[in-house]
């Protein structure tokens, strides 16, 4: 999807738009590359560690970010109750991503003792091209809008 009324604009940074909507909204990083010492760095120097969580795209990222900020909470995705049942979750983890057909009551009863807000996605109506059955509002970025 193209916003064409926003074509040239540049990708605020993310000292930016925290200090912009802080205190005022939760603020998830889908981070899919970049430098962990620096998000890390960012979350302490902002003190924005209620007010974040985070999304790694891959396992051993995810682990090594639990290792610098350990307290930062962290969204991980399931695909049903079944998972969730069985999965270890770490304790980090503070946000379930779960598809639409999947948020049951049942679900939601086992996620909100643990602590998990849910977040239901909407993949069977959106369709992507990784098909993995996630909708995420975010926005491209550049190497230079995490500084």
């Amino acid at each position: 999807m193209v916003f064409s009324e926003f074509q040239g604009e540049r990708v605020p940074r993310i000292g930016e738009i925290i200090e912009e909507f802080r205190g005022r909204l939760k603020l998830f990083l889908d981070v899919n590359s970049g430098s962990l010492k620096v998000l890390v760095r960012i979350i302490r120097e902002t003190e924005i560690f209620e007010d974040v969580f985070v999304w790694l795209a891959s396992s051993w990222k995810e682990r090594r970010f639990r290792q610098l900020s350990p307290g930062v909470a962290m969204k991980r995705n399931i695909g049903g109750i079944e998972q969730l049942r069985t999965a270890k979750q770490p304790a980090s983890t503070r946000v379930i991503e779960v598809p639409i057909h999947a948020l049951t009551e049942e679900l939601i009863a086992l996620a909100h003792p643990r602590a998990y807000g849910s977040w239901p996605c909407a993949a069977e109506t959106q369709g992507n091209k990784r098909g993995n059955g996630s909708f995420r509002a975010t926005s491209t970025t550049t190497k230079d809008s995490i500084r």
